[in-house]
């Protein structure tokens, strides 16, 4: 069984909510720790990691997205979405594809003030 397979496990032995807050917590705390004095990188990776879930819908099958009917119902029955095994990692994915764009897009930022000011 895979590490994520394991983690998935744990999760639904608690509750799902609690351990994807969790998780979303320890991502921030690893992020500022990484990028240190850069804080634009801290806070698009933050925002990245938090738009990442409403559009986390666009990654859902083309079932989840007319069942849900959009954005906002999908956000209205996310704890649904979370209890679906099968649903979860499409939501995971995209916030750590968000987080990680976010990021780079923090990164360059960051470089760009540095360059202006040297």
């Amino acid at each position: 069984m895979t590490q994520i397979g394991i983690l998935l496990q744990a999760a639904y032995k608690i509750n799902i909510e609690v351990f994807l807050t969790f998780g979303l917590v320890v991502a921030i705390i690893i992020a500022a720790r990484f990028f240190d004095n850069n804080k634009k990188r801290f806070l698009f990776f933050g925002i990245g990691a938090i738009l990442g879930i409403p559009l986390s819908y666009y990654f859902q099958s083309e079932m989840v997205k007319n069942k849900m009917g959009g954005v906002s119902g999908y956000l209205q029955n996310f704890d649904q979405i979370l209890r679906n095994s099968d649903l979860i990692g499409n939501v995971v994915i995209s916030i750590i594809i968000f987080a990680i764009v976010g990021g780079v897009i923090g990164y360059f930022i960051d470089e760009n003030e540095a360059k202006k000011e040297k």
